[in-house]
């Protein structure tokens, strides 16, 4: 799963064009519904002064006395080495 905080990827086209790149790259097979224990990973983008960073996240289902699990998103340190965000250059 891909999430963008900040509006700018919707308002600027700096920002416009490497989101839809983003989405074009990781797209995988479009589904109707999604099951939630079948999420594993979340990639999140962040536009900050001029800058994309990402972060990649495992996603934790946890009891939340509801039908639906609470969902905690814990920072995943894929290749990184670290728990910063990673800016990615352009």
């Amino acid at each position: 799963m891909l999430t963008f905080a900040r509006d700018d990827f919707e308002v600027t086209e700096d920002y416009r064009r490497p989101k839809n790149l983003l989405i074009d790259l990781f797209r995988g097979t479009t589904v109707s519904n999604i099951c939630l224990a079948g999420l594993e990973y979340v990639l999140h983008f962040t536009a900050l002064n001029g800058k994309i960073y990402f972060q990649s996240c495992k996603l934790l289902l946890k009891k939340s006395g509801c039908r639906t699990s609470r969902i905690e998103l814990k920072p995943d340190l894929i290749g990184s080495g670290s728990e910063e965000d990673t800016p990615c250059i352009r």
